[in-house]
């Protein structure tokens, strides 16, 4: 019964892991400090979730397993959350991979493609994991929603 039962979290592991695709101008890896770098037409590919960068910083924990993906250089993405399909882009992007969560810094802009609705703030925070965004303005700036309404 063990065996069954861990073969079938192996499968279940299998089908929920996805390949992380990086091409860039220029790499270079800090075997020490684990860190490895990205410049120049950086592109990250996972699933359907696509980032472009111009720098790309990966940090590795002690396990050699990517802890945090951080985008710099006017990042752009393409991200699919239940079904529905966003672009847009922010100042920084960082990507928790152990949590599955996205964090958008700095004159953040969002398109919701499906019903072109779209998202302006300074902080947004995606959960792909539960489906949800939080998203935060700034005192003297806050957050923008705008939608389209067809009354009847």
């Amino acid at each position: 019964m063990r065996k069954i039962i861990f073969i079938l979290f192996l499968f279940v592991v299998f089908l929920l892991a996805e390949d992380v695709k990086i091409t860039a101008d220029k790499f270079q890896a800090d075997e020490i400090n684990k860190i490895s770098t990205f410049e120049g037409n950086v592109k990250i590919e996972k699933g359907k979730d696509i980032i472009t960068t111009e720098n790309l910083t990966i940090l590795f924990g002690a396990d050699n397993k990517p802890v945090k993906y951080i985008a710099k250089g006017n990042p752009k993405f393409k991200f699919s959350i239940n079904d529905k399909r966003y672009e847009g882009k922010a100042k920084e992007i960082i990507y928790l991979p152990q949590n599955g969560k996205y964090i958008l810094i700095g004159d953040v802009f969002v398109n919701e493609k499906t019903q072109d609705r779209k998202i302006y703030g300074d902080r947004l925070e995606i959960d792909k994991e539960n489906g949800k965004i939080k998203i935060f303005g700034k005192k003297n700036k806050p957050v923008k929603f705008i939608f389209r309404v067809n009354e009847k």
